[in-house]
């Protein structure tokens, strides 16, 4: 087969077919078994900086990659087989962006070679790579590169080559390494514009603050200070399923007391558990359009994965905000109000900030 031109990961990416910014770049499930290797070489490639390719495991393995890009972050997923990728100064003197690589191992066991030492990784760890360097890397059934220049993190690449070997000793590492994950898990779904936009600035900044925590730059208390309400909105989001999700509960979490994540939350024009409560309901609102009214999943299971284990309380909080019960709005698959105005205001419950869980 023949092989497309080098491209560059960081060079927008849109789908064809709509907002969404994740594009399919390969899936061998449809390309005969004997081209298979060849394609999924051919692919990571074209997507990387200059790099000696190749796979791993048994011939002709299905591989599915996707691509996405949110303003400045980008990331490619790689799932079904294992790669080893061999960077060295000839290929460095070729091209070497400041760009910094965060691979999460997603299934399998991985070895990242780089500055004299060796990360072995299983599902659920966090390295980084630095394309500026040289590096070898053996990469497991599945992980997930995000990549970021150096500029829009507004730091240096000694800094990151510092940072490189002490992720885990920064407060921010199982932070970033959840919402790296997430933000892949939405990405499909996550339309151009606020939303784009906020989820990108959001992990840049998350990012940022795990590089500087994790190389004890002198500017590491500054910049945690700045990421607060970053971090804070991060939790949240990871932690919406949890009906007992409060503002003491997040206070304590991240060392504080709760004025301060009043005050820091001011900003928003909302309180914290009214936030709270309208991402569990758009959550909840997107999945119930989503699966239809064939859908087997009951309402009451959707309520209890978006933080809501009384399906009453649900139903009314739901109806409040959208106008109609959820079982409606999933039979009309949400058609019954394109552009819905959420309403927050619940008069069973005090006009003041809320202390407990919703």
């Amino acid at each position: 087969m023949s092989r497309p031109a080098r491209g560059r990961i960081l060079d927008p990416v849109r789908a064809s077919n709509g907002p969404s910014p994740m594009t399919l770049l390969l899936n061998t499930a449809a390309v005969p078994a004997v081209e298979r290797d060849d394609a999924t070489r051919a692919v990571i490639e074209h997507m990387s900086v200059p790099t000696d390719v190749s796979l791993l495991g048994p011939d002709g393995a299905d591989t599915r990659m996707d691509v996405w890009q949110l303003g400045p972050v980008s990331a490619l997923r790689n799932d079904g087989r294992a790669v080893r990728l061999r960077r060295t100064a000839r290929h460095v003197r070729q091209e070497a962006p400041e760009v910094l690589s965060l691979i999460v191992q997603l299934r399998g066991r991985s070895v990242h070679r780089q500055g004299g030492r060796d990360q072995v990784t299983t599902a659920g760890d966090l390295v980084v790579a630095d394309l500026t360097g040289t590096y070898e890397s053996d990469t497991g059934l599945a992980s997930l590169a995000t990549y970021i220049a150096y500029r829009d993190l507004g730091v240096g690449v000694d800094l990151g080559r510092r940072a490189m070997h002490r992720l885990r000793t920064s407060p921010m590492y199982d932070l970033v390494r959840h919402h790296l994950v997430q933000v892949d898990r939405c990405a499909e779904t996550t339309a151009e514009g606020t939303a784009a936009t906020a989820v990108a600035e959001s992990t840049v900044e998350l990012v940022r603050g795990l590089l500087v925590s994790a190389a004890e730059d002198r500017t590491a208390r500054g910049v945690l200070h700045e990421t607060l309400a970053t971090r804070i909105e991060a939790y949240i989001r990871q932690h919406l399923a949890d009906s007992h999700l409060s503002p003491e509960l997040i206070a304590r979490t991240h060392h504080i007391s709760v004025r301060t994540l009043y005050n820091v939350w001011s900003t928003r024009g909302t309180s914290v558990m009214e936030w709270v409560m309208h991402e569990r309901l758009e959550g909840a609102r997107r999945e119930l359009e989503a699966t239809g009214p064939s859908a087997a999943t009951t309402v009451a299971a959707t309520a209890r994965r978006w933080g809501f284990p009384d399906p009453t309380h649900f139903s009314r909080r739901f109806r409040a905000a959208y106008g109609m019960p959820p079982a409606q709005w999933r039979r009309a698959g949400g058609a019954a109000a394109v552009h819905p105005v959420l309403n927050l205001h619940d008069s069973s419950r005090s006009a003041g900030r809320g202390t407990g869980p919703l």
